[in-house]
């Protein structure tokens, strides 16, 4: 079995991506403004809007094929399918329901939501509880390579949304013909983002091999969704992925993730071109395989 498809090791990885032109993850409480380090000016990125893509993407590929439904989605109550999973086990509603009865629905929602399965979730809400999942596969924090300065653009619409205006305008008094509006952007940044794959939460939540592929996959494919002209041109640049030989791991993760050298060549980063990534693998201890993966076939990695 290739290293990085076997679920019974333990997987840390590191992902890279980049953004030209776009808003990788806005700060509702700062006007949408990219989210930043104020003391460096370092980009983020949260890891539940990375999870958010690879939801919907999972949802589009794979809308027809059981068990791999979305339960964190627009639209629904969660609660109602707690329930319905209780029901299929003929529980009654029951707040204080004893732990083994819930691990039983939070087993079957395991099976039915791929993002249970996979990232874990708060089951402990409603009258049809089922206790806290966790889920093997965690993210950390994305942060951009270089300090990033986000521009704002003052953009116009040549509309106008209260048809009030138009009627002042036909009228000869006054009103506005555009609205005026803006939107705050990153010329370039690339983003360095670690993962890790717990082997024995896995096995608790039914994540097989299978789903592990599907993960790798899903990682580099799942941008092709979330194209908008606020997010500009953004894309995964790459996954380095550390497998261990045994299922606690061998070494600490930031040491392996320290192999994976971005280093901008250029004065100012534009574009993925600006930077040289370089693996030490010499590096790396003895019982880690280091696989790369990436669909860009000019992405060329300096070992």
């Amino acid at each position: 079995m290739t290293a990085h498809l076997d679920p019974t090791v333990r997987h840390d990885f590191l992902m890279l991506y980049d953004v030209t032109g776009g808003n990788p993850n806005g700060d509702p409480d700062n006007g949408n403004s990219p989210r930043v380090d104020p003391e460096t000016m370092h980009g983020w990125v949260t890891d539940a809007a990375i999870k958010r893509k690879a939801r919907n993407f999972i949802a589009e590929s794979r809308a027809d094929q059981d068990g791999f439904g979305i339960h964190v989605a627009e639209g629904v109550a969660l609660n109602a399918r707690m329930r319905e999973a209780s029901k299929k086990l003929d529980m009654e509603p029951n707040k204080k329901r004893p732990r083994a009865e819930q691990q039983k629905v939070a087993d079957l929602l395991c099976t039915q939501w791929w993002d249970i399965r996979t990232f874990g979730g708060v089951l402990s809400t409603g009258d049809h509880p089922a206790g806290q999942v966790r889920g093997p596969i965690q993210l950390g924090l994305s942060r951009s390579v270089d300090p990033l300065f986000p521009a704002d653009l003052t953009i116009t619409r040549v509309a106008v949304t209260d048809e009030k205006e138009l009627e002042k305008m036909a009228a000869g008094d006054g009103g506005k013909d555009r609205e005026m509006g803006s939107k705050s952007l990153v010329p370039y940044a690339l983003f360095r983002t670690p993962g890790f794959f717990v082997p024995s939460l896995a096995k608790r939540t039914g994540f097989s091999g299978e789903d592990l592929a599907i993960w790798w996959d899903t990682l580099q494919r799942m941008w092709s969704l979330d194209r908008s002209a606020s997010r500009g041109v953004t894309g995964c640049r790459g996954i380095h992925v550390f497998s261990h030989d045994d299922p606690y791991g061998s070494v600490h993760a930031d040491r392996l993730f320290s192999a994976v050298e971005t280093k901008l060549i250029s004065p100012h980063p534009r574009n993925y071109a600006n930077y040289e990534v370089k693996v030490d693998r010499a590096a790396l201890p003895d019982g880690v395989t280091h696989t790369f993966l990436g669909l860009d076939g000019d992405v060329k990695i300096v070992e």
